[in-house]
């Protein structure tokens, strides 16, 4: 499985839409947001394997591509109900452009596709952690392990840094 796309918000920064190749080299100006970008793809990494806790007031839209071209969207949008509380307040994940999850927090509720029963579930995740981090079952939801191995199997390295150690 590859990330094929990403688009993040915050209140501060906003990366719309970049889309990603089988290489890809990210070239441009100083200053334009290279690092930035890089970055943030190493924070996905950390926020879905749960190395780095949510940030608050950001909307993430990321799709992967999966080996057999099946597309998974997964987006969720967070927002901060104190400094030390930050909620989910939608996340949504479709696959073949069909929503298998949708988590609207107002209602404390959550809708999930059971692949191996055909049938959709209501649960009730806690509304400070993502749905990977709570429903893990390769049967029923197989593309939550998707996305999982992708984080797991991540890794970013830094090149250049002329500071010294």
């Amino acid at each position: 499985m590859k990330l094929k796309s990403l688009s993040y918000s915050d209140p501060t920064w906003q990366l719309e839409n970049i889309e990603f190749e089988d290489a890809c080299l990210v070239v441009g100006k100083n200053a334009t947001g290279k690092s930035k970008t890089l970055t943030l793809i190493d924070l996905l990494v950390n926020i879905l394997t749960q190395n780095e806790g949510l940030s608050s007031n950001t909307d993430w839209t990321f799709t992967f591509t999966g080996m057999d071209g099946m597309d998974i969207i997964y987006r969720f949008e967070t927002s901060s109900s104190s400094l030390s509380n930050r909620e989910i307040v939608v996340e949504e994940i479709k696959v073949k452009n069909e929503i298998v999850f949708f988590r609207d927090a107002s209602g404390g509720s959550a809708t999930i596709f059971n692949f191996l029963e055909q049938k959709f579930e209501i649960i009730f995740p806690p509304t400070t952690k993502l749905i990977i981090h709570t429903n893990r079952d390769l049967k029923k939801f197989p593309f939550l392990e998707s996305i999982a191995i992708w984080a797991e199997q991540s890794y970013g390295f830094r090149f250049g840094n002329l500071t010294p150690n």
